[in-house]
């Protein structure tokens, strides 16, 4: 054989034909899925994301390779014009010429809406403190909120008519006046004219007269100013209209009082008593005042008699009808507790020629 062929033959033989290994697989690039950082053109493989995703540490978009740009994390990630571009789940994020595929974020949600913390939220802001969360935004005024939401307090809420388009179930409510009403927690409900306090903040009106026993939410009012519906002007405060006592707060010490129609709940008075002395033919003092519920104490230091009569005289009709003590001697006295309200006259009998009298005012 001619040694020419000879040598040609035997590197043919040599260059290839006779077997050898498999070749090496194709390993993944910039975007695609992955399982392990052996996967990867890059040999780094994000397993946390979707499905995994083959991407590598970057300072520049040259640094990615063609098809891929560098993210604001400084990881590679595959180049895109659109959502179509990307794998499913993944989406083109970013801005201007370097747009990339990333996992798709969760739809965030709109002002009012339930949150659990700031990515869940549109305007990245949740107030974690109200129940289930809510999606908010700092305001100025409601031209600084989205389209669908006021301001109210530098914060902006989902607007609202009546209750039903807030989310009631978790304790919201319509609140504030049209056309800037807006949904947030309910306030706890505060109480009305008359009933119970421990601070002004517990009142409807924003005043609690803490000296009253339990408290007792009331209104500065007058003859101009009114109070609110169920209650009624007294002595300049707003007190709950009654009819009985049973409307009132008995069992703390309140009842019905003043005189119809205008009757009203306050503090019931404690029943007093009042002394008047009858000496040197005069009533000492001659004018008292107490309350409905209160008793005047008589006590006779001349050393004669006298009469406690009511009436303005012996002549005035219904004379001696309330009380009439007769005789009333030295050193003896005489009790009478005065139920209703207004002014008692009395006088003595034996001397009313001297003008020998006296008055009671009753307050209720």
């Amino acid at each position: 054989m001619n040694r020419a062929i000879l040598v040609a033959a035997v590197a043919c033989v040599s260059c290839g034909g006779g077997g050898g290994g498999e070749p090496e697989p194709e390993r993944a690039g910039i975007g695609d899925p992955c399982s392990s950082n052996g996967d990867c053109e890059s040999n780094d493989c994000d397993q946390d994301d979707l499905g995994g995703q083959c991407t590598r540490q970057c300072a520049a978009d040259e640094e990615c390779g063609e098809s891929a740009v560098c993210d604001p994390d400084s990881l590679c990630r595959r180049a895109c014009s659109s959502d179509g571009d990307c794998r499913q789940g993944y989406s083109c994020q970013g801005g201007g010429p370097d747009r990339f595929c990333d996992v798709a974020p969760e739809e965030a949600s709109p002002i009012g809406a339930p949150c659990s913390d700031h990515s869940g939220c549109e305007s990245d802001l949740c107030n974690t403190d109200d129940p289930g969360g809510q999606c908010t935004q700092v305001c100025t005024d409601s031209s600084d909120c989205p389209t669908g939401a006021v301001c109210s307090e530098g914060l902006c809420f989902s607007a609202c008519e009546v209750d039903a388009d807030c989310r009631e179930a978790e304790g919201y409510s319509c609140q504030g006046d049209a056309p800037d009403r807006f949904c947030d927690v309910a306030p706890e409900p505060r109480a009305p004219i008359g009933d119970a306090c421990g601070a002004d903040e517990d009142c409807e009106s924003g005043l609690c007269d803490t000296e009253d026993p339990g408290g007792q939410c009331t209104q500065a009012c007058s003859a101009t100013t009114g109070c609110p519906a169920g209650s009624i002007c007294a002595e300049r405060f707003c007190r709950a209209i009654c009819t009985t006592d049973a409307d009132c707060r008995d069992d703390e010490g309140y009842g019905c009082q003043g005189a119809l129609p205008d009757e009203f709940c306050d503090v019931t008075p404690t029943p007093e008593e009042v002394t008047v002395e009858l000496e040197d033919n005069e009533f000492v003092p001659q004018v008292v005042t107490i309350h409905a519920g209160g008793t005047v104490h008589w006590v006779n230091r001349d050393p004669f008699d006298h009469t406690v009569t009511s009436g303005a005289s012996s002549s005035a009709p219904n004379v001696g009808d309330l009380f009439d003590e007769n005789p009333f001697g030295p050193n003896e006295t005489f009790d009478f507790t005065f139920s209703q309200a207004g002014a008692v006259p009395y006088f003595c009998r034996i001397h009313e020629a001297i003008d020998m009298n006296g008055t009671v005012n009753v307050l209720p």
